[in-house]
């Protein structure tokens, strides 16, 4: 092969595949619908109390995309919001996390999985990662609950289902509520319909730009429980209640209902995520066993009881095996000088996060809201996690999921630039020791 592109020579990858979000006249013809019907909000169709009282024979494209999305993840109910922080904030509200409340969760994911649980002003209390899943380690949790602990939220990184029956059994045990961030998980499902998001007592959703199913933005609240689903009903419509007036608030909540024109489109990227799921998996088997014969680089174990992954993040282990001591990270730029959109995936653990750092100085004399006369000392936590912080240091390779939407001949392309950085290591070697 020619000299590496970090380098001055060719690029592996010329063309680019990699498009998201996709869509086609589904997507076109749907908000055109909405727009000329008029009806651009939930309730210009009913379903709840209104200002009016017009009945329609229509149904909300929102209320439809909700009993789809149910119907996809085999949950009874499910409601869709403006974000998938504002869906963490709705749940965590309905499982009555507040002030002085602890949540054990992981360290390793996206913020909103934090700062959902400080906005409840509760605290967020980490354990560590299993360091072949990337997600939390069931085997550490029990040791972090408290006669403080009210729940354990948990991450399905990448879409890749965490331990659950391990993790119930612990909540059970000890009374604790179990939270599903299944936002990088929409359309995970294990065999015997055991869908992400309704597996513990309530999931959520997220509909950003960069997930598997997306209207730019938005996010979904499920759950199996039917009491909890009347709690996140009206905390995402301001706090009503079904059968009050339409300016009776029994509860504190907020307007973050999804409007018509996000719903119709969900609704047509969900039409297409099983068929996706099939082609996210077969190019994600083809590229690993392409790589096969690179060392140092390990898939993440997964679950062999899927019957469905949406693979929202392509994950591999930089082990460094073979690699002449290179570093993670020049890999990542050697790669991505080959057009390979590679990344560190989280560069540091949420506690690590310069908010953490600065809320003793900026909310220090609010502690008291919180139920503390301090603030932890959050950089504990870097001790107690040693998976999650070398995931972030020198492990996580990320790429986007839009590549296994590619042919086979691009999942060789993809590998034949992984195949080169290896082949160039000894001249990467030479950089990374000057």
């Amino acid at each position: 092969m020619n000299n590496l592109a970090l380098f001055g020579g060719s690029k592996v990858i010329t063309r680019p595949w990699l498009r998201w979000p996709r869509h086609d006249d589904a997507e076109a013809t749907g908000l055109t619908r909405v727009l000329n019907s008029g009806k651009w909000w939930l309730y210009a169709y009913g379903g709840g109390p209104r200002p009016d009282d017009a009945a329609s024979a229509d149904v909300s494209e929102v209320e439809q995309f909700e009993r789809e999305f149910a119907a996809a993840h085999f949950v009874k109910h499910c409601y869709a919001v403006t974000s998938g922080t504002n869906a963490l904030e709705i749940v965590l509200q309905a499982c009555d996390v507040g002030p002085g409340d602890e949540v054990i969760t992981t360290g390793y994911t996206f913020i909103a999985t934090s700062s959902a649980i400080l906005s409840r002003c509760a605290l967020p209390v980490y354990v560590d990662i299993d360091p072949d899943t990337y997600n939390i380690d069931p085997a550490r949790i029990e040791e972090a609950i408290t006669p403080r602990t009210r729940a354990i939220e948990v991450v399905h990184l990448g879409g890749e289902i965490c331990d659950m029956d391990a993790i119930l059994a612990i909540a059970r045990k000890h009374n604790l509520k179990v939270i599903e961030d299944a936002a990088q998980a929409t359309g995970s499902i294990l065999r015997g319909n055991k869908g992400a998001g309704g597996l513990g007592d309530a999931g959520i959703f997220s509909f950003q730009a960069s997930k598997v199913v997306t209207a730019g933005e938005g996010g979904a609240c499920a759950t199996q429980d039917d009491v909890l689903a009347e709690r996140i009903w009206s905390y995402r419509n301001c706090g009503r209640s079904k059968t009050g007036l339409w300016y009776e608030h029994p509860r504190l909540g907020h307007n973050n209902r999804m409007g018509e024109f996000q719903g119709v489109v969900l609704r047509a990227q969900l039409s297409r995520l099983p068929e996706q799921c099939r082609t996210r998996q077969r190019n994600y088997d083809s590229f690993l066993a392409k790589i096969a014969g690179i060392p140092g680089l390990a898939p993440r174990k997964l679950r062999p009881d899927a019957a469905q992954r949406c693979l929202s993040v392509l994950i591999l282990t930089f082990t460094g095996a073979g690699w002449d001591g290179i570093h993670r990270d020049l890999v990542l730029e050697a790669l991505r000088a080959e057009g390979v959109p590679a990344t560190l995936g989280y560069g540091w653990a949420n506690y690590q996060n310069p908010v953490f750092a600065t809320m003793q100085q900026t909310l220090g004399d609010r502690a008291f809201a919180f139920g503390v006369e301090r603030f932890p000392d959050w950089l504990q936590y870097a001790e107690r996690c040693p998976a999650t912080e070398k995931a972030c240091r020198d492990r996580g390779i990320f790429m986007p999921h839009a590549l296994l939407l590619g042919s086979d001949a691009d999942m060789q392309t993809l590998a034949d630039a992984f195949a080169k950085v290896y082949e160039h290591r000894s001249e990467l070697a030479l950089r990374g020791r000057k």
